[in-house]
């Protein structure tokens, strides 16, 4: 009788604290809600950090060609010369092929043993290759690297007849809808795709 008692009393009971199949279906259904909520919230965070690292890189990109103004009398890089691309006239002066590679695209990496075929992350503004410093009015407003849309040759330069044709692909995008850019002046700015202009890509003030 005792034993019957405290059975019954008992604050565990299995069958009361088991969940039902409704309970379950509706708790997992709670948590995909949630998870569909928060995982764009996640996933702008993570691009949000990558974009800091691809401007921190850029950044560095902009102090090499500052570098090598200074031993060019102020005259910039060529696109490509020969089979030597920008990144390599640059490399002397930074050592660290990975500056060349955004963290965004990982995979579009500068090759050491084919220093021609690759363009890593980034595209040089074709528009002010080999300019001097005297022929820029806008130091602040001309673009001089920009992200790529592509690893291959073909997006080792680009100018803005290119960009604005390819502007709706997703690489051009990779930043949470926008991309880094290195100006002149050697600031790096993320800009909404769609909000580049014309006149970015050329080195007159006002263009």
């Amino acid at each position: 009788m005792v034993c019957k008692s405290l059975h019954r009393f008992s604050f565990f009971n299995p069958r009361k604290s088991s969940f039902t199949l409704i309970e379950l279906l509706v708790v997992v259904t709670v948590i995909g809600i949630l998870v569909a909520l928060l995982f764009p919230v996640f996933a702008r965070a993570r691009e949000k950090a990558r974009a800091s690292g691809c401007q921190a890189n850029l950044k560095q990109v902009g102090a090499a060609i500052q570098m090598y103004r200074d031993d060019h009398d102020g005259v910039l890089p060529m696109t490509l010369t020969g089979s030597i691309s920008w990144h390599w006239q640059l490399y002397p002066y930074v050592k660290n092929s990975q500056i060349f590679t955004c963290p965004s695209r990982p995979q579009w990496y500068i090759n050491p043993n084919a220093k021609h075929w690759w363009t890593g992350g980034y595209s040089w503004n074709r528009e002010v290759s080999m300019l001097h410093d005297s022929a820029v009015e806008d130091a602040s407003g001309t673009i001089v690297v920009i992200d790529s849309w592509t690893a291959n040759t073909y997006a080792i330069g680009i100018d803005y007849a290119e960009f604005d044709r390819r502007r709706s692909d997703e690489d051009l995008r990779r930043h949470n809808d926008g991309l880094n850019a290195l100006y002149y002046d050697g600031h790096v700015k993320w800009r909404q795709t769609d909000s580049i202009k014309r006149g970015e890509f050329t080195a007159a003030a006002g263009d």
